[in-house]
């Protein structure tokens, strides 16, 4: 009986009793109050209703916030001093049109197969139906704002018809960079699918851009790959363990500057919880993973050690490796709360003050009365941490980002509740 009720817990994961050891912390750090100066409200309208917000900016020279919208296809911008609905950029064909005249028609799928790109005039004629039309579509997630135009990083599906005619209404993703000027007009579409060939398609999620370099993140098709199957003693290529890489503004990639940090790698885990940060400070490019203790410069040099946290990582990554394996017999995912029982610290943010980086952190603790709060740090570039601050979210007006004012030294949450969405100006005090 013992035999059966031990094997039950091991294949449940009731085996793994790691339980990471709180750490004493330095309390004379300088401790941010984080004073509120104000809120807005953002206006919403019978045409305009925010359900999610994948990224948030703040434009300085027009005074404008600038929000990507999936639900609605769509990049809001609202007036920054009173939350009125200033315009409204939402996708349709032209992006895919835009995007076969600046890239061209042909390519090779994934199956080597050659194939070319429709353009909008052909969609019916080549037979696509009112469900597949559907289907093509656009949707903004990042934004960067360089030289008073918006990049936005937008996931794009665009019909295409192979050449041997085997299949005609293909619809591949396509990760592209969408370019606007301040009249919000389309100037370009710039393809960031790096190699031109069929075996490497990023998906991105962040992008910064400095001196006429994109820098983005990059979950490749070997993401998918069983974790496994991509450690470190079976590696053929480094592009395998690609996270960072830098283009042009044509979209050509010029190198790979960032790879998984040695924690994920060495644990097994690899891209399962990778989810980079970045930011640039001083004519340079910082970033940071998820799970990681550490901020990097290119080629994963290491900048600094994150300091004063109630906890560290190492020990709970082995123990989420185990977790995931045993889940994984029976086709089951490891959800946020068992991931956040072994490793505590997240960092979710990395943005830059003035000469500094700001780190923002969620620390799970089973006995805070809401199991989690926020950890915000900020750091010189050689590591001295300036100061740390700790806060709640409310359930009833979350967080849903953050970002920096660097017009007035705020720092901005974006909120959602019951009533709608608005956006808190926070002073460091």
């Amino acid at each position: 009986m013992i035999l059966i009720i031990l094997l039950f817990n091991l294949l449940n994961g009731k085996d793994i009793e790691y339980k990471a050891e709180k750490l004493p912390l330095d309390t004379t750090v300088y401790y941010h109050i984080l004073k509120l100066e104000e809120t807005i409200t953002l206006q919403e309208n019978d045409s305009i209703i925010i359900n999610r917000v994948n990224d948030i900016a703040f434009d300085t020279l027009y005074n404008r916030l600038i929000l990507t919208e999936p639900t609605l296809k769509s990049a809001l911008f609202f007036n920054y001093s009173d939350g009125s609905f200033c315009n409204n950029i939402k996708t349709n064909y032209n992006i895919q049109d835009s995007f076969i005249i600046n890239n061209g028609k042909d390519y090779i799928n994934f199956n080597k197969i050659k194939a070319e790109y429709m353009q909008s005039e052909d969609y019916i004629k080549n037979g696509l139906t009112e469900s597949g039309l559907k289907l093509v579509n656009s949707t903004f997630n990042k934004i960067s704002i360089y030289r008073n135009k918006y990049y936005f990083l937008t996931h794009m599906t665009i019909p295409s018809i192979y050449f041997d005619r085997s299949y005609k209404n293909a619809l591949p993703n396509r990760p592209v960079l969408c370019v606007y000027n301040e009249e919000l007009e389309l100037l370009k579409v710039i393809s960031l699918v790096q190699e031109n060939n069929w075996e490497y398609f990023p998906m991105n999620n962040i992008i910064t851009i400095l001196n006429d370099t994109i820098y983005t993140d990059n979950y490749n098709h070997y993401a998918m790959l069983n974790i496994n199957k991509v450690s470190k003693e079976n590696i053929k290529e480094e592009y395998e363990l690609l996270t960072i890489s830098q283009h042009d503004l044509q979209g050509k990639k010029i190198n790979h500057v960032g790879f998984l940090p040695n924690s994920l790698v060495n644990s097994y885990l690899n891209y399962s919880f990778v989810e980079t940060q970045l930011t640039s400070l001083r004519e340079k490019i910082y970033y940071a993973y998820q799970l990681d203790d550490y901020i990097y410069t290119l080629k994963n040099k290491i900048v600094f050690k994150f300091k004063n946290l109630p906890y560290y990582n190492l020990k709970g990554l082995d123990s989420l490796y185990r977790l995931i394996q045993i889940k994984s017999k029976d086709n089951l995912f490891v959800d946020y709360n068992e991931k956040a029982k072994l490793c505590q610290i997240s960092m979710i943010k990395l943005l830059n003050r003035k000469d500094n980086l700001l780190v923002l952190f969620t620390v799970y603790e089973e006995e805070h009365s809401l199991k989690m709060y926020y950890i915000l740090q900020e750091y010189t570039i050689e590591g001295d941490l300036l100061s740390q601050t700790y806060f709640d979210d409310n359930p009833e007006n979350q967080i849903k980002n953050v970002f920096y004012d660097s017009k007035n030294d705020y720092l901005c949450f974006l909120r959602k509740s019951k009533k709608g969405w608005t956006v808190e100006k926070r002073s460091f005090k």
